[in-house]
């Protein structure tokens, strides 16, 4: 048996200030539309402070 080591790299670099890296998620469209008739929502995550902003949409087209 031997002894192997892990090259799992870290990420080096810390957030210092809020809104320095925020990450963007699109979701859709759902099978289901929700009570509002939404199919498609948008999730923004903030990576210093972890908060977080959903926004939804009936269609796809629609502009921000």
């Amino acid at each position: 048996k031997t002894n192997k080591k892990c090259n799992i790299q870290r990420w080096s670099y810390k957030i210092k200030e809020i809104l320095e890296l925020v990450h963007a998620h699109l979701c859709g469209p759902l099978p289901i539309a929700s009570l509002l008739l939404t199919t498609y929502f948008l999730f923004f995550i903030n990576d210093y402070s972890w908060k977080n902003l959903n926004l939804f949409f009936q269609r796809e087209e629609t502009n921000l």
